[in-house]
Parts: structure tokens; sequence; C-alpha cells
């Protein structure tokens, strides 16, 4: 607790001493045996202590901490085929190439293709990526010719049921790029965020 609180001296015979009426007008007043300043330092505690508990409540939900984002610009455009779902459906998810050059995308992301699945779990981490590819096969590089709409689809699966989704607010990330090898220079692109609920 912040300050220290005098304390009355005592008179040598071992008994409290008297105040007098002039330095009873500055004496702080006590309420239920405590000093008025110990009350103000715990109330001070107390608020500081439920600010931080609603800070750590509204940090562990990702839907309470964000808004869903919108899409990005650009030649590689994502959409889905709802802005909402239960933890049961699965995600259609629509890669569509708006532009006349062809790009690169590697095939080890969810579900084991192009569609890289994100997650929002707040702090540093921010996104997070789920729905991995669980394969021995070597990674392949595909081309997203110009014009193409390429369509996929997310089956439900989490770590805690390889048949639902978490509940929480996704987004799905492509990244592309002009180079053959489907790795350097890349650029991302994001679909806009959709909630997955109970």
């Amino acid at each position: 607790m912040v300050g220290t609180h005098a304390q009355r001296k005592r008179s040598e015979s071992g008994g409290a001493r008297r105040v007098g009426a002039k330095e009873q007008g500055h004496q702080r007043r006590r309420w239920g045996g405590w000093p008025h300043g110990a009350w103000r330092g715990c109330a001070l505690m107390l608020g500081t202590l439920a600010c931080v508990l609603l800070a750590m409540s509204g940090c562990g939900s990702g839907t309470a901490t964000i808004t869903p984002p919108t899409a990005t610009p650009g030649p590689i455009t994502i959409t889905t085929d709802l802005s909402s779902y239960s933890v049961s459906q699965a995600i259609g998810v629509t890669v569509t190439n708006t532009s006349r050059t062809p790009y690169y995308v590697q095939n080890d992301h969810s579900a084991c293709s192009i569609v890289q699945l994100q997650r929002y779990v707040g702090g540093a981490t921010g996104w997070a990526s789920v729905d991995p590819c669980n394969t021995l096969q070597a990674t392949q590089v595909l081309s997203i010719t110009a014009g193409l709409q390429e369509p996929f689809t997310l089956a439900p699966t989490s770590p805690g049921d390889p048949n639902a989704w978490d509940g929480g607010i996704y987004r799905v990330q492509v990244g592309y790029t002009t180079n053959p090898d489907g790795s350097t220079g890349l650029q991302f692109a994001y679909s806009a965020g959709f909630t997955i609920h109970s």
C-alpha cells in the first residue's frame, strides 16, 4: 500500500495520550478502526485489480476484441461462401486471379491445398494458422493462371475434435508469387474475416 500512517505516540505511562481540540481537527477520521487513507488505498487497489481482470477476460476471447477484417485488394482475391458458420459446417473458399499474370503457389497449407485457414488468437500472436497439412508427400508448386477461379472446401477439424471447428474469428490466406518456385518473393492475399460459432 502506497504511503505510511503515522501512529500516535503513547505517553510514558503506557496510556494513550489525549488529543487536544486543535489536534483533533487535523486527525484523520477512522472508519471501522481503519485510517481513512487505508480505505482509500484499498479502494485504489481493488479498482486496479478489477481493471486487470476485465482486460484479461477480454483478451481470452478473440470475438470480443477484434472486428472481422475486410478482404485485401490485389490480383489474387479470396472469398468465402458465408460470413458465419457453425462448428460443424464446411467452409467454401474461392481463389480468383483477377489479373493477366500467372502466379505460383504451394499446396502445403490447410487440407494440403494452397489456402491457409487462420484463427484470431489475440496477444502478440494475432492470427494463428490452423488445419495444417499432415502428409508425407512432397510439396507441389501449382499455377494460378490468369482469370482462374478455383474453389476449395475445408472440412471441420480442430485439435480437440477432428469433426468440428473451434469457435472464433477466422480468415483465409494465400501466399503467391511470380517466381516459379512458389516461395520466393511471396505476397499475401486475405479473405474477409468470418465467424465460427457453436
